[in-house]
């Protein structure tokens, strides 16, 4: 056998060498504590503008998504992924997930906790709720800008102009539930003198499973106030989400 033919066979021999060990390592079956297991779910949440979506499998998968900013104008530079991660360790109340070769720590503020009717968590900063299967949830919650002709555009803002004739409120739905009522409710959080007084209302029933998308618009005879607005979210008169934005 001359000198490249054993280089090859050799070479050939690392390879299922290293294609076995890596199969035996990752056939190892992951199980959670027995204190940890309250964090399997599927998370989401927002703080200011940051979303995160978290989902974490009972055998230790990972799936991960930090956005930072609105939609449109999303942050490249302090956005990441994962994509089927695997929980190696647990340190104290963080955990530490592992694709390939690269770890990323994941810091627990708050373990989950029961807050009324929904678990809830702070990873990284952001409070986040575990979705339930059987309620509906919001998957998106922004406010739009007009496209001229009083219909909701692409353009998402948080800051709106006293010029802008109307103002578009937006929401996805995950899980939609036959009957649930939505409303939408604008407040004038600090502006103009105003504190906390509501300007508009706005509610629907869903009438199909299909229904997962609701939109609202606030048409203004005259201009707004500068200051802090919010849009409160309630499905069923139980308070889900607020969207804060401005008028400027």
């Amino acid at each position: 056998m001359d000198r490249s033919s054993k280089l090859s066979s050799l070479l050939a021999l690392s390879l299922l060498l290293f294609a076995v060990l890596a199969c035996s390592s990752g056939g190892k079956e992951f199980s959670f504590p027995e204190d940890k297991k309250d964090y399997v779910g599927d998370w989401r949440g927002k703080s200011q503008n940051v979303t995160m979506t978290l989902s974490i499998a009972s055998d230790g998968t990972v799936n991960y998504e930090r956005k930072q900013g609105t939609s449109g104008t999303i942050s490249t530079d302090n956005s990441k992924t994962i994509s089927g991660g695997k929980i190696t360790k647990f340190d104290g109340n963080d955990f530490e997930v592992k694709v390939l070769v690269v770890s990323t720590t994941f810091k627990v503020e708050k373990p989950p906790y029961r807050d009324g009717n929904r678990w809830k968590m702070v990873v990284d900063g952001v409070e986040v709720s575990r979705k339930d299967a059987s309620e509906v949830s919001i998957d998106i919650a922004e406010m739009r800008k007009d496209d001229g002709s009083g219909k909701m555009s692409d353009d998402v803002s948080d800051t709106f102009s006293r010029d802008d004739k109307t103002i578009h409120t937006y929401i996805k739905l995950d899980n939609p539930k036959v009957g649930t009522r939505i409303k939408i409710v604008t407040i004038a959080v600090n502006a103009g003198g105003a504190e906390n007084r509501q300007i508009s209302e706005f509610s629907v029933v869903l009438k199909n499973e299909f229904d997962d998308e609701v939109r609202s618009h606030l048409t203004l005879h005259k201009p707004l106030p500068k200051g802090d607005y919010k849009v409160d979210i309630y499905f069923n008169e139980k308070l889900e989400s607020s969207v804060p934005f401005k008028v400027i």
